[in-house]
């Protein structure tokens, strides 16, 4: 059971869809399995090789960020989802560029299943919320953007601020620290 639940949390943090494949893994990975009397023992994950580290943050049109985030924003109990402050994927930057959306009631049911695999492998809901809390920073962070900003009353020196100031509050929130240190 163990090496199902592995693959699924491989497939949820590093599958995403792609114009080739729905659910193409942008990992290379080795488990190394335990056995003993012909039944596995036990499983590792031994070595995480990156792919593509660019998805995180671009998508090309027809393509999907990694399924873990669509998962959570399917998927996660609302009370989390109101103390992360999350909204539906489509209105985070990180997850709409691909022009994508994709069936909300698979993501849904593939969320439980994470959350089942995390657990399998020994995940408490403590260090479940934790990760969690961590995603829906990157995508808050992934929102924020920046306008032109005056910075002297010569027009040639210009200078950039912050242009949404509830993402920088959700952000500092969920990283537990002082908003004043964003600005």
């Amino acid at each position: 059971f163990q090496v199902d639940a592995i693959k699924t949390i491989i497939e949820a943090f590093a599958g995403a869809k792609t114009l080739k494949n729905n659910n193409a893994t942008r990992v290379g990975y080795v488990l190394e399995l335990l056995y003993r009397n012909e039944s596995i023992e036990g499983v590792a994950l031994r070595h995480l090789l990156p792919l593509e580290l660019t998805r995180l943050v671009y998508q090309k049109r027809g393509e999907r960020n990694f399924n873990v985030f669509y998962q959570m924003c399917a998927g996660l109990e609302e009370s989390l989802r109101q103390k992360f402050g999350l909204k539906d994927s489509q209105k985070y930057f990180y997850l709409n560029q691909g022009k994508c959306v994709d069936n909300e009631t698979e993501d849904l049911q593939n969320f439980a299943d994470l959350r089942d695999a995390l657990k399998a492998v020994g995940f408490s809901d403590d260090q479940q919320s934790f990760i969690f809390r961590a995603l829906a920073t990157i995508l808050h962070i992934g929102n924020l953007y920046f306008k032109p900003r005056k910075i002297s009353d010569n027009e040639e020196q210009m200078g950039v601020e912050i242009g949404n100031d509830s993402e920088v509050k959700w952000s500092a929130y969920l990283l537990e620290i002082d908003p004043e240190q964003w600005s």
